[in-house]
């Protein structure tokens, strides 16, 4: 793929072609959710090659939500518009670190992956994507001076359900370890028992 092999400028003109392939399918279709789907898989990925070369993506980021919205209504009982809205949220959080306007999106996932969990609650995707949400979170919390832990904890309660279930899932059982170091460093800048313990988990978990 053109992306994965830095040729940007290629993967652009890819992108922005089949994006407006999707766009003219879904004016012809209004009520086709696999339309709105690939749309927003779509819009995603131009907010990961527009962050990776330092370009502005609040408007992709605004377009990725809009055609969520849609594909929720066209397809009310799936998850996928929760989800594709949750991940839109944030992966820009995660490119753009806790500044301007995260807030706003780290509540926005956290809103979208929780009414995910409620129609599928057993779906490791919308765990996975809350998990990170609690996590980003967190990471305000911390800033703002106020105490992350208790979402840090929400986040690692929610991953260890879904490496029960899905013991494969590599990026839970990464950000499952990731979580733990976390936790144990907060755990120790407040001087609670226990920290170490947590590092440990963390490496042999």
């Amino acid at each position: 793929m053109s992306r994965d092999r830095g040729n940007y400028l290629d993967a652009e003109k890819l992108f922005d072609s089949a994006v407006l392939q999707y766009e003219k399918a879904a004016a012809a279709g209004q009520s086709d959710s696999e339309v709105f789907e690939a749309l927003a898989e779509a819009r995603i990925r131009q907010i990961e090659m527009a962050a990776g070369r330092g370009q502005p993506i609040d408007k992709l980021y605004t377009q990725a939500v809009d055609i969520s919205e849609k594909l929720g209504r066209t397809a009310p009982q799936s998850v996928a518009g929760y989800l594709k809205r949750a991940f839109s949220a944030m992966l820009t959080v995660a490119i753009l670190g806790t500044g301007r306007g995260s807030r706003e999106r780290v509540s926005a996932c956290l809103d979208a992956a929780e009414n995910a969990r409620k129609l599928q609650p057993s779906h490791p995707y919308a765990a996975y994507i809350a998990a990170d949400c609690y996590l980003l979170s967190a990471e305000l919390q911390r800033l703002s001076s106020e105490n992350p832990i208790p979402h840090i904890e929400k986040a690692i309660q929610l991953l260890k359900e879904v490496r029960e279930r899905n013991p494969n899932f590599l990026w839970v059982i990464n950000d499952l370890a990731s979580a733990y170091i976390y936790l144990g460093a907060q755990k120790w800048s407040q001087g609670e028992v226990g920290a170490s313990e947590l590092f440990h988990i963390a490496l042999n978990d």
